[in-house]
């Protein structure tokens, strides 16, 4: 089971704000492209279309989304540069109960201690 950041984390809980809201915010700041998890534990770059290791990501800016009622809602939305090619954009993980295989593969090796929150 893959924990999300400690709740004094400086990119606290963002209770208001929606995955759509973060999302159009991230895109606003150019982070356009979508990086996907690989159940075999890399990262799936949309631009250059590379596997990377996610600990060579840089993670800029780092959002979490709690569901008041429902464990599916809760997420983490990293603002990502690809170390390939240089793209930005956005990682999108699921933790807790229902992470999914790829979401818990990833999540532990993200380095997560210089990202502020979301733009």
């Amino acid at each position: 089971m893959t924990n999300p950041p400690a709740e004094d984390d400086t990119t606290g809980a963002r209770g208001a704000e929606t995955l759509t809201e973060i999302l159009a915010a991230a895109s606003a700041a150019g982070y356009a492209e979508t990086f996907v998890a690989r159940a075999s534990g890399d990262v799936s770059c949309g631009s250059c279309h590379r596997q990377v290791n996610p600990a060579a990501l840089s993670v800029d800016h780092l959002a979490r989304l709690e569901g008041a009622s429902d464990p599916d809602e809760m997420m983490l939305v990293a603002s990502v540069r690809c170390p390939t090619c240089g793209a930005r954009g956005v990682l999108t993980l699921g933790y807790g109960p229902n992470a999914g295989e790829g979401d818990a593969a990833v999540l532990p090796h993200l380095d997560l201690s210089s990202a502020d929150s979301a733009p």
